[in-house]
């Protein structure tokens, strides 16, 4: 499950890679966008069958059934232990994640941009006259 941790160090990889000091090969990069997309996918359609459930019911009538529908209610409508919540913060977390990946392809490309004009200016034997 995703956490608040979780969340600051893809901040921080984030912060990295805006910096210019991560970076991601594109094949890799597209691979980790793909799969990010299909978890966002799959998020959607819990996030899309969890919208209905308001109340857990059904536990019987033993003295521990209001306890436990309590309980199981509050984990679904609780503020900050809901699934509701929970499916928020795995969204959030993910889309975090494809801005890192989306930037460090981005400082890839530059990196590997910049060294390819690097060595194109090189004076090769033979060119410059000697």
């Amino acid at each position: 499950m995703t956490n608040a941790t979780g969340t600051a160090d893809w901040r921080k990889l984030l912060d990295l890679a805006n910096s210019g000091e991560l970076t991601l090969d594109p094949e890799i990069g597209k691979d980790l966008d793909a799969k990010c997309e299909r978890y966002l996918d799959d998020l959607d359609r819990v996030r899309t069958s969890t919208r209905s459930i308001q109340y857990v019911a059904g536990f019987g009538g033993m003295p521990s059934g209001p306890i436990l529908e309590s309980k199981f209610t509050s984990k679904v409508n609780g503020a900050d232990s809901s699934i509701h919540r929970a499916i928020a913060t795995h969204i959030d977390q993910v889309g975090l994640m494809r801005q890192v990946f989306a930037k460090a392809i981005e400082n890839y490309r530059s990196v590997d941009q910049s060294t390819a004009q690097r060595f194109a200016e090189l004076p090769v034997d033979g060119q410059d006259g000697r």
